[in-house]
């Protein structure tokens, strides 16, 4: 069958239009033009301005954007025991209270060396007193015994007498170094029962000051802690604040192209409807021949017309306006 030009012309429109809806509008075609070629900045917009022709009149499919997430770790606090609280207060603590021991020990140490040199002294001098009243003693009965013989009367009651007296002196004075010594001693033991009783106290007054001190530091180390968990805290919500926006400006966002999609595609439809198949496709197939033809303009004809006769892609994309272009170029100057 033999068709008639305007026929033939027809009836590859209606198949173009056929091919247009069975892909749904247009798919977007994968332009060959400048293939091989050496993109210039003039050809990147010669394509562009065909790609958002196509995009014009194509149905899109609305394929939401994945939600992802900023990858922003949180932060994570133990909090010890207080158990823990406690030796790290008491280990701060340790240098202090080993000094102000130390202090204490070192204080009544000195004084307990000193009453305890005193009674070694009293010791001694009691010794020594002792010893030269016994040496007394043997002194004075040497001396009567002698005396007594001499006078001849070592067995008379006189010299007996005399004895008694030496050995009542020795006695006596015994007694007496016997009471100032252990009246002495007594009195030395004394300070030591007292000075016990205040290095006790200065302990206990310590313990308590301690004890405070203790106390004083786990309370401070609490609230340390407790600040620490509400900068944790806040860190964590800030996270979390901004992990949420980021979502919902995404979802903002997909909503957003849905809804731009929707009214999109309804334009299409619409358009479509009014001006019938046939015109839409042709009006698309226009816009193409549009920047197609200010581009080949703006080149030598020579080139022009190479492009045209080599490159089946532009009788593609231009499909019956292609003919038109063609003799454009054709019919050019220059």
């Amino acid at each position: 069958m033999i068709y008639s030009e305007n026929l033939l012309k027809k009836i590859v429109n209606k198949k173009n239009i056929q091919n247009f809806n069975d892909l749904g509008g247009l798919s977007m075609y994968e332009y060959k033009i400048f293939s091989g070629e050496k993109i210039t900045p003039e050809k990147e917009a010669v394509l562009n301005k065909l790609k958002e022709i196509d995009k014009k009149y194509s149905i899109e499919e609305f394929v939401p954007n994945e939600i992802t997430s900023l990858g922003l770790e949180k932060k994570e606090f133990i909090t010890p025991s207080q158990d823990e609280i406690k030796k790290e207060a008491e280990q701060s603590l340790k240098p202090e209270k080993d000094n102000e021991l130390k202090s204490i020990e070192n204080s009544y140490e000195k004084k307990f060396s000193d009453i305890d040199n005193k009674l070694l002294d009293l010791n001694d001098d009691n010794n020594e007193n002792i010893n030269d009243l016994f040496n007394n003693y043997k002194n004075s009965l040497n001396n009567v015994t002698n005396s007594s013989i001499k006078q001849g009367i070592s067995r008379s009651s006189i010299f007996d007498q005399a004895v008694d007296i030496i050995e009542n002196n020795k006695n006596n004075n015994l007694e007496k170094l016997n009471y100032e010594f252990e009246k002495e001693k007594n009195k030395l033991e004394k300070e030591i029962e007292i000075l016990q009783k205040q290095k006790d106290n200065a302990l206990e007054s310590f313990d308590i000051s301690y004890a405070l001190k203790l106390e004083d530091k786990i309370n401070n180390i609490n609230k340390e802690i407790s600040k620490q968990i509400e900068e944790v805290n806040k860190y964590n919500a800030d996270i979390e604040k901004q992990e949420q926006e980021h979502r919902e400006m995404q979802e903002k966002a997909n909503l957003e192209e849905q809804k731009r999609v929707e009214e999109h595609n309804k334009e299409i439809t619409d358009l479509k409807e009014e001006l019938g198949e046939g015109q839409f496709y042709n009006n698309m197939l226009k816009e193409r021949y549009d920047v197609i033809l200010d581009y080949l303009m703006s080149i030598p004809k020579e080139q022009a017309l190479n492009l045209l006769e080599k490159d089946n892609s532009y009788q593609v994309l231009l499909s019956t306006y292609y003919p038109a272009i063609y003799a454009q170029m054709l019919n050019r100057n220059s």
